[in-house]
């Protein structure tokens, strides 16, 4: 239901421009599914809008652009259906499953396309990674919305550990994503049900972290977070 109110929301008078820009955006991605993002080059693109090279690169500098389109929009569709979490519940565990809900509603369409690019996807070189220089603003972006879904939320916890949590629930919705896009049971329902499972789960643990005693524990993996994302 969110998509639909932010698809009518979103709605406004677009250029020719626009319109033809929409049109090579769709075009391309159909030839990506049908040929694969590595294999169609931008004469392909082209040649598939019936137009010149140069006419298409006026739309598009290269391939890749295509793609940051398609991350741009579901991103934008993404964080509307997060605002609509966050008004609805303070309680951490309801949003983090609604956040990764939302985030794998947003591609639903999409998966196939998803598995066409997760080769390049999974190079750190690459452009279209997301763990890669050139997603650097989208990757940023989501670890703000985990953020505000911490720091409103009812959540309480070790206060060191907490501000590491927004770029482990990114990297936790990250895992979600990748094991759906590889999951082949009827709708994905594996991949829902593990996450209904898990993500309680690490709710708690995470609640837990309140406890005195904890610090045994929490004092190496504290030091273990800040190899890997940095000193907070």
């Amino acid at each position: 239901m969110w998509y639909k109110h932010y698809m009518n929301e979103t709605k406004t008078t677009v250029s020719k421009s626009q319109v033809t820009s929409r049109r090579l955006y769709e075009i391309s991605m159909a030839h990506f599914l049908e040929k694969g993002f590595d294999q169609t080059t931008m004469r392909d693109l082209a040649a598939a809008a019936e137009l010149s090279l140069g006419a298409f690169y006026y739309h598009f500098p290269n391939k890749e652009a295509v793609i940051q389109r398609f991350y741009q929009q579901s991103f934008d569709s993404f964080k509307y259906a997060c605002d609509s979490v966050f008004a609805e519940t303070e309680n951490i565990e309801k949003r983090l499953l609604g956040v990764i809900e939302a985030r794998l509603k947003t591609f639903e369409g999409s998966r196939e396309i998803l598995i066409v690019l997760s080769r390049s996807a999974v190079d750190p070189r690459s452009p279209l990674s997301p763990f890669g220089g050139d997603q650097k603003e989208i990757r940023e972006k989501t670890v703000s919305i985990m953020r505000e879904m911490i720091e409103s939320s009812d959540l309480k916890c070790e206060k060191g550990l907490r501000t590491y949590l927004p770029e482990l629930f990114w990297m936790y919705m990250m895992g979600m994503i990748l094991f759906w896009v590889f999951d082949e049971s009827n709708n994905q329902k594996k991949t829902r049900d593990f996450i209904q499972q898990l993500t309680p789960q690490i709710v708690r643990l995470i609640r837990y972290t309140r406890i005195p005693l904890s610090g045994t524990v929490l004092g190496p993996l504290k030091k273990t977070l800040e190899m890997l994302i940095g000193p907070r």
